[in-house]
């Protein structure tokens, strides 16, 4: 089984807790005001470069827990003061954008 969720929308160095735990995997891409197909293949993209997801899951699994994830998040930009935009904003002072975060899980069976 896999699941996914979002975690949070925000710079990495905001992030709570961004360890990966045993049986789960952080993953974040950034906000572009992209569609839900499109953020579910980047999601897959950056899930397929890790080698800590089992081979056992398969694609359509990991389709569905990304898409069920994505469903309700607002893949618009975030500027410096955390309003939502739809152009890329200036960095901030240290150059790291906004990411979407998310954390998927699997079980052994």
């Amino acid at each position: 089984m896999v699941t996914c969720f979002h975690k949070d929308t925000c710079l990495g160095c905001y992030l709570q807790n961004h360890h990966n735990g045993d049986k789960e995997l952080l993953i974040g891409i950034t906000p572009a005001g992209q569609s839900l197909e499109a953020a579910v293949e980047e999601l897959m993209s950056e899930v397929s470069e890790s080698d800590k997801v089992p081979e056992t899951i398969s694609n359509e699994d990991l389709r569905t827990a990304l898409t069920e994830a994505c469903e309700d998040v607002d893949f618009r930009w975030i500027d410096d003061e955390g309003e939502r935009c739809e152009e890329q904003p200036e960095t901030n002072e240290h150059g790291d954008s906004s990411q979407v975060w998310f954390v998927l899980e699997w079980g052994d069976d």
